[in-house]
């Protein structure tokens, strides 16, 4: 849905009225390695799954099926990454902003559901340092039920960050966590979590 700006000489023309950036869960603020040479400890991930994110309950990376295609594998409800999103400059922060979880399960069971959770803390350039994000966004995202096709992407409900809470130019740590099963058994069912959309509205520059 677009609407009209209005520009010099009496001319307007149609822009999207929000925009939609996708963050890979995967793009996680800080992993660690271990050698292939070195057998792993308890709590590390096997021989081969080389990133981990430095999360709640270190959740690796794992290939869909065969398909090549990778997600964050979630092993157990608490599973989190942290995001780092600059807040845009074109984001009119007096407006809404709303998130959603991209995520995928490999069971067909309509009857489970998975609620996911947004934490956040607003860093001010030269001030703020930083630290784990506590804060909910105003409206939590609601439980997502599982549909009929195995591996097919999902996206939540969208949850609320409401208007006038975040300064323009500062930094958004964002943190997504898998919070709640029902049904699933996470571990031997497949939980991959993809990206964390966040909508806004984009304000006139």
């Amino acid at each position: 849905m677009g609407y009209k700006r209005p520009m010099p000489h009496t001319h307007s023309y149609d822009i999207e009225k929000y925009k939609i950036e996708n963050l890979p869960l995967w793009g996680y603020g800080g992993f660690y390695t271990i050698a292939l040479t070195t057998e792993a400890a308890a709590a590390e991930p096997a021989i081969g799954d080389l990133m981990i994110s430095a999360g709640a309950g270190n959740p690796s990376m794992g290939e869909v099926t065969d398909s090549g295609i990778c997600g964050l594998l979630i092993d157990a409800a608490g599973d989190m990454v942290t995001l780092m999103w600059p807040v845009p400059y074109d984001c009119d922060v007096k407006s809404d902003i709303d998130f959603a979880v991209l995520w995928s399960s490999d069971q067909t069971t309509t009857t489970d559901t998975f609620t996911w959770k947004v934490l956040y803390k607003e860093l001010t350039l030269d001030s703020t340092g930083v630290d784990v994000p506590s804060t909910a966004i105003s409206t939590a995202i609601a439980a997502d039920t599982n549909i009929g096709t195995a591996n097919a992407i999902q996206r939540t409900p969208w949850g609320v960050l409401n208007g006038g809470t975040l300064t323009n130019g500062n930094i958004l740590l964002l943190q997504v966590e898998l919070d709640a099963v029902v049904g699933a058994s996470l571990g031997s069912d497949l939980v991959y979590g993809y990206y964390l959309a966040v909508r806004y509205v984009r304000r006139a520059l």
